[in-house]
């Protein structure tokens, strides 16, 4: 049976702290969906039905599958060449480490 291992794949990410906003909306910027500019991070409820209430939870909008998905306190928001993706900190720290960025 053929084995495979995973491509090493440089990405950059924040954690979403709840209280790091700003950081996450620079981070992110600005996206066109549906004709407008809006932030491609922002608190939940700002683009989605209310349903999820007061959660202190936020949406990213990913373009790869042209929708929002729920980030939670503790989440990372991960940028590749592909875009901007949540993912779940257990699974985030599974699969990447820090690399030292030498100057």
């Amino acid at each position: 049976m053929p084995k495979f291992v995973a491509k090493p794949i440089e990405i950059e990410a924040i954690q979403f702290t709840g209280k790091n906003w700003t950081e996450l909306q620079l981070f992110t910027g600005f996206r066109r969906i549906d004709s407008n500019y809006r932030r491609t991070f922002s608190p939940i409820g700002t683009y989605l039905p209310n349903y999820l209430y007061e959660t202190g939870a936020a949406e990213l909008w990913v373009d790869a599958i042209s929708t929002h998905l729920v980030v939670e306190v503790g989440d990372w928001v991960v940028r590749n060449e592909r875009g901007y993706y949540p993912w779940k900190r257990a699974i985030f720290e599974a699969q990447y480490e820090p690399i030292s960025e030498t100057v």
